[in-house]
């Protein structure tokens, strides 16, 4: 015969269980993560889809997007728009994900041949890795191929911070086709205290983008921008 304490404690397991279970993420109210159209939340450990896909039209609005502000990829957004426009820029696809002080970045963009592509390609990386203007000191930057990946070109980056700790990002460029893929991975720019994501993690979010458009883009890659219900 159990005495109370057995009993009690039969009572709290009982309780906790599903709990602990909860908090793993095998209860029924932990919410499945959204797949983007380039990134899956399985590429990203502990980031979330940040904003629907957002389709570019244009090439002003996609220079602008990736320069003002953080300059991920242009200096000078103003002195891009004549490059995209001469290789035949068609369109572009952009999300963004965020985590614990991190985050992942990832485009894709459509030109009007595969030599345009590689060109603009060319130009794109000899941008990101232009100094910023009126601040030579911005970053610290190495570059890199990823492995496994034809003709990649990487660039490590830790931008020069005046407040907050500093931080590394990882960004790639490659093509397939007549599109440039890219994607940036790493600490969050915003963040005071940013988290960080390892080369071997981002590397491997990469290698993910990569495999799954070798042969070619999935279907509905551009396609509208869905409204949020």
């Amino acid at each position: 015969m159990r005495n109370r304490f057995e009993i009690k404690l039969g009572l709290a397991a009982a309780l906790l269980i599903p709990l602990v279970l909860g908090a793993c993420g095998s209860g029924p109210n932990q919410p499945v993560a959204a797949n983007g159209r380039l990134l899956r939340a399985t590429d990203l450990p502990d980031m979330r889809l940040h904003q629907p896909d957002m389709l570019i039209p244009t090439a002003e609005v996609f220079a602008q997007a990736l320069g003002d502000g953080n300059a991920v990829l242009f200096k000078e957004p103003d002195k891009a728009v004549p490059m995209l426009q001469r290789n035949g820029y068609v369109r572009a696809v952009a999300e963004d994900w965020t985590g614990p002080g991190t985050f992942a970045g990832a485009i894709a963009v459509e030109f009007a041949t595969p030599e345009k592509a590689s060109t603009a390609l060319a130009a794109m990386y000899d941008d990101a890795l232009q100094p910023c203007p009126n601040d030579p000191v911005c970053s610290i930057q190495r570059t890199f191929t990823v492995p496994g990946i034809p003709n990649s070109k990487g660039q490590q980056v830790t931008p020069y911070r005046k407040f907050g700790r500093s931080f590394t990002q990882y960004r790639c460029l490659f093509q397939v086709g007549s599109i440039v893929y890219g994607i940036a991975v790493g600490g969050l720019p915003e963040s005071f205290d940013p988290g960080a994501v390892s080369k071997a993690d981002s590397f491997a979010a990469f290698r993910a983008l990569y495999a799954r458009v070798k042969s070619g883009p999935s279907s509905g890659l551009f396609a509208p921008t869905p409204i949020p219900s």
